[in-house]
């Protein structure tokens, strides 16, 4: 008989322990197949959970990489307009003004991403504060940058946060895998010591591992059906 491995999909895993689990109740006087079956829905539930955790922490890393996206855009469209306030003060380009704040222009600023923008801006609301006697606005448009590379760092931090999370998740989930594929692999044996010699019974408590999920194989016809017969699987590894 087959048994799962860590490369075994973990959607696969729980489908082998619904077909043991159901086998096993064909046989309710049978104590110790009463006792096996439980002892797999409790391995299964534990997989699943830890799955479902970890999907959940999945579906949150794309949430967080919009935020981080839009406040990049916000944090450069602050920075410009910075610029062109500190030009209109000058009233001409590359002035006093400019060359105290921004004596690389703002191009460099806005080319970096993430942790080096933030310390770019950091950097700038210090040049802003040193150039307030002699630009009126200045600590007005240090204010603002601040806010926005406060938000800026908020997101990248929700970000990481998230990343971290997904990688915790995982690994609890891989754990409860380990888990599972130890307890299924127990129960193989034990199924062989309650038949001894007889194939037939010890293969018909367990699915095949390389075979095609059930639901895999409803998808796939369902696609096939609408799209007027061609086979997905062929299609998806051309």
């Amino acid at each position: 008989m087959q048994t799962p491995t860590m490369k075994t999909p973990v959607s696969k895993c729980i489908e082998l322990a619904t077909y043991a689990i159901r086998m096993f109740g064909k046989f309710p006087t049978n104590v110790v197949l009463t006792s096996l079956a439980a002892e797999m829905t409790s391995a299964q539930a534990n997989l699943g959970t830890t799955q479902q955790d970890y999907t959940v922490a999945v579906e949150e890393v794309l949430p967080a990489r919009v935020d981080v996206k839009y406040e990049n855009l916000m944090a450069d469209r602050r920075i410009r307009l910075t610029q062109q306030k500190a030009e209109m003060a000058d009233g001409k380009k590359n002035g006093r003004i400019m060359g105290m704040v921004f004596p690389d222009g703002s191009t460099p600023i806005m080319r970096l991403q993430g942790a080096s923008q933030i310390q770019a801006m950091s950097d700038l609301e210090g040049r802003l504060e040193s150039a307030a006697g002699l630009w009126t606005e200045a600590m007005s448009e240090k204010a603002d940058t601040t806010k926005q590379r406060e938000s800026y760092a908020a997101a990248l931090k929700y970000r990481s946060d998230i990343a971290q999370k997904v990688r915790d998740k995982r690994a609890k989930r891989n754990a409860a895998k380990d888990a599972f594929i130890t307890k299924y692999v127990e129960i193989t044996s034990r199924v062989a010591a309650e038949f001894p010699r007889d194939g037939i019974m010890q293969d018909l408590f367990f699915d095949e591992v390389r075979a095609q999920s059930a639901l895999a194989e409803s998808d796939e016809e369902g696609e096939a059906e609408a799209l007027g017969g061609e086979n997905p699987g062929e299609r998806a590894s051309g």
